[in-house]
């Protein structure tokens, strides 16, 4: 069919079946201890089918029928073309809700079992082989930026044998570049002291032949210290007062601290003098009325004759 699935029914011929986790699965870690459980509830009703699949298949749970565990698959997931499909070849399964119910009380493991099946159909498989990662989009100037980078080989496992070369632009198109360090499946570096502004941080590297490049964006925020912590450090402040051999007062004290203030020893009078001197030359208008009444004093003179 066009999902990669045809099947041969046995028509009449109907297995109770009973779960048991398949030793070969790989996809995700499935819990056996629940799985154990399940088996000791009332079985499933199993159609005897035949099953053909077209694409890469994984087995979660076998049938086991009686004291039998059997090849026949009781829940498969197979990919066609990209897509990942999964069947159920059994149905009753409200006896199972009911029986867990019953021993305890609630439905948290077993939701918890079939939501991961349902994510690991509905969630998208990230295949690049090359990509960088980031804890956060936005950093403070203090912080240290912790970038990650994953290099995968074809058969997606984790390769450390290539050098990669991390360059990191900022908006004014100035370019930091650094060579990331390989750890136990991935490579990273830390960068530290960058300004605030807005920066795209490219990582390429190389298999062979064959060349790869990533990039991710992120910001850096400004810290601003004055309003990092709006909260008066009442220890910090005693301490100084301490220190400088002064005391402490809080609002509803203001009576405290003039009674303080008048019987402290340094309770004195201060006077404070200051004299200037300059040029009488400097001060225009003295000098231009000094000058002006010399100048009427020789005019009369000269006029009177005294000359």
């Amino acid at each position: 069919s066009g999902i990669g699935l045809s099947a041969t029914v046995n028509k009449g011929i109907i297995n109770e079946a009973t779960p048991v986790l398949n030793e070969n699965f790989s996809a995700y870690s499935a819990d056996d201890d629940l799985i154990k459980l399940l088996s000791k509830f009332p079985p499933l009703a199993a159609p005897f089918v035949q099953l053909n699949f077209s694409g890469e298949t994984q087995k979660l749970l076998l049938q086991k029928i009686g004291n039998i565990t059997s090849a026949y698959s009781l829940m498969t997931y197979w990919n066609n073309n990209g897509q990942k499909y999964g069947i159920w070849t059994g149905s009753h399964f409200w006896r199972w809700f009911s029986h867990y119910h019953n021993d305890k009380n609630n439905f948290e493991e077993i939701d918890a079992f079939f939501g991961q099946i349902v994510q690991y159909l509905t969630v998208i498989e990230d295949k690049r082989q090359f990509k960088i990662s980031l804890p956060k989009l936005v950093f403070s100037e203090n912080d240290k930026v912790s970038i990650g980078a994953t290099l995968l080989d074809k058969n997606l496992k984790a390769y450390l044998k290539s050098t990669v070369n991390l360059k990191i632009e900022n908006e004014k198109g100035d370019v930091f570049p650094f060579v990331m360090n390989p750890e136990i499946d991935q490579y990273s570096t830390l960068v530290s002291h960058l300004p605030e502004g807005d920066y795209t941080a490219i990582a390429q590297t190389k298999i062979g032949n064959e060349s790869f490049s990533a990039s991710a964006r992120f910001s850096i925020s400004a810290n601003n210290i004055e309003t990092s912590n709006l909260t008066a450090n009442h220890q910090l402040l005693n301490l100084l007062s301490a220190n400088s051999n002064g005391k402490s007062f809080y609002l509803n004290q203001l009576k405290l601290i003039k009674e303080e203030l008048n019987k402290t020893e340094y309770k004195t009078s201060i006077v404070r003098e200051r004299k200037t001197m300059s040029l009488l030359i400097n001060e225009k208008l003295i000098a231009f009325v000094i000058i002006a009444l010399m100048s009427f004093e020789w005019a009369t003179r000269k006029i009177l004759g005294s000359y």
